[in-house]
């Protein structure tokens, strides 16, 4: 869903359920939808001059946000994580918890 930034509020996560079940066939999860509520607080308050795409699927996840430009992108992959150490190539350790780069 490609959306200009003037355009988002928090009424918008009712269009972004609908789109997401549309899209996925699936209700998002409780822990998703606050998530959302939390992401697009912080949006919000940073004020991103470009249209941005929310819960686009890229491979077999699905990123947060793109940030897009007339000729690029910039993938954002959001984490709640208050403590996050790089402990390999591939591998954070985020609040005692070993997890996947979201960089990876």
């Amino acid at each position: 869903m490609l959306i200009p930034f003037m355009k988002l509020s928090r009424s918008f996560i009712f269009k972004i359920l609908i789109s997401y079940e549309e899209t996925f066939n699936e209700k998002p999860p409780v822990e998703q939808q606050n998530a959302w509520k939390k992401l697009l607080d912080l949006l919000s308050r940073i004020k991103p001059s470009h249209s941005l795409i929310l819960e686009y699927p890229i491979f077999t996840e699905r990123t947060d946000v793109i940030f897009v430009d007339k000729d690029k992108a910039l993938v954002v992959e959001a984490k709640g994580w208050r403590r996050v150490r790089k402990v390999g190539d591939n591998v954070v350790e985020a609040d005692v918890e070993l997890h996947e780069d979201p960089c990876y």
